[in-house]
């Protein structure tokens, strides 16, 4: 039984297509999806209105907003981005650490200047306004990191991730939304230098932790680190203003006055207390590898044909002849580089064997020449002596016998 099977295809690396995508394409589509997810707000902020609690319209509006988020991350490409994974905590903490630490120490601040005040009443039902809080946080991390991060982000990296100074813009540009996310243009006097000041220093603030933010992401290529930090950092600054008070603070980021005052002096306090933050976040990003576009980014690839090695039936011995005799060595035909259809089953057959080279001849030693033979003398004829005679034969002219 023949059990000879066919050749497997030898494994062949991708051919990139010399003209690749822009990314305009990604670009666009990323934009247009956040602009949805922030009308998605909108339809969530209705159904809030049938809760009895702002906390809860909050939770509701944040965590509903976020999902849609990361479902459009998902369906753009970003798979990795959106999967569960502790991978990138590690490189991620490195580079927010300062960020949060800072963040640490103005909310123990405001809690020992709470209790300083003797003004401090708890709320009725604070374990309830915690949890409330708690998911309101986690769904601020959700919804910006998602909309930030992983769609103005990951899209802004598929047009211009293709070099350098490409990669720091779409870096600095998602962290400018985000800074100017967090003010109301449309309630403040920009007439006055001093809401302008706080407005700039307050775009600058958040704009850092964008940076910092989107610096983790690009290093490691996962959104969830940066949401879990994310919303661990606005609940530890609020845990105190909207978890245990009784009376909540609203947070205005853009004030008048005294209030405006020392709003300039803690924003550009926590500019200075953000800046290792930022310098590892460049760091990070001046080592990224080139091109780096991102996870929504696709490049064109052209497969090739597989390729299938010569059998060995098929592979034909030829002796090769040196200057020298006896020194020749077989030399095998190289196999055929393709084939249009790989062939089932093949022949057994015995390996065809070398040749095998002919000594030359030594050429034939020539004869020596004959001896000449002596000449045979002619014998004379006996004449038989007459009667009568006296005459006797000659002893001499006598043959042998006689």
């Amino acid at each position: 039984m023949d059990t000879t099977t066919a050749p497997q295809a030898m494994q062949v690396a991708p051919v990139y297509a010399q003209k690749q995508p822009s990314g305009w394409g990604k670009l666009w589509a990323a934009f247009g999806l956040a602009v949805a997810v922030l009308f998605t707000q909108v339809f969530f902020i209705l159904i809030g209105l049938f809760s009895k609690s702002d906390d809860a319209l909050m939770a509701i509006t944040e965590i509903g907003s976020g999902i849609v988020a990361l479902l459009f991350v998902f369906a753009l490409g970003g798979k990795k981005l959106v999967s569960l994974s502790v991978d990138g905590f590690s490189e991620t903490w490195r580079i927010i650490k300062w960020i949060f630490i800072t963040d640490a120490v103005i909310a123990v601040i405001a809690v020992f200047s709470v209790f300083y005040e003797s003004s401090f009443e708890l709320a009725q039902l604070w374990p309830l306004r915690v949890l409330l809080l708690l998911l309101m946080c986690a769904g601020i991390g959700i919804f910006e990191e998602s909309l930030f991060r992983g769609l103005i982000f990951e899209g802004l990296l598929a047009r211009m991730g293709t070099n350098k100074k490409g990669l720091f813009a779409a870096v600095i540009l998602s962290s400018l939304f985000f800074g100017v996310l967090h003010i109301d243009p449309l309630s403040m006097n920009w007439t006055d230098p001093l809401q302008i000041a706080q407005a700039l220093l307050k775009v600058a603030q958040t704009g850092i932790f964008g940076f910092a933010a989107a610096a983790a992401v690009l290093k490691t290529g996962r959104l969830w680190p940066v949401i879990v930090l994310h919303a661990l950092n606005d609940f530890m600054l609020m845990l105190m203003s909207n978890g245990l008070m009784s009376n909540p603070v609203t947070t205005e980021y853009v004030s008048e006055g005294t209030d405006g005052m020392i709003a300039v002096g803690v924003y550009l306090i926590l500019c200075i207390a953000y800046l290792p933050s930022l310098v590892a976040a460049y760091e990070a990003i001046r080592n990224m590898p080139l091109p780096s576009r991102g996870q929504f980014y696709r490049p064109r690839i052209y497969a090739p044909a597989p390729v299938y090695p010569a059998p060995v039936a098929a592979q034909v011995a030829y002796v090769v002849p040196q200057a020298v005799y006896g020194t020749a060595q077989p030399t095998y035909a190289a196999p055929q580089a393709n084939y249009a259809a790989p062939q089932t089953n093949y022949p057994a057959q015995q390996p065809i064997q070398p040749q095998q080279l002919v000594q030359p001849q030594q050429p034939a030693q020539p004869q020596q020449p004959a001896q000449p033979q002596q000449p045979v003398q002619p014998q004379q004829a006996y004449t038989a002596p007459q009667h009568g005679t006296s005459e006797r034969p000659n002893p001499s002219q006598q043959t042998p016998g006689q």
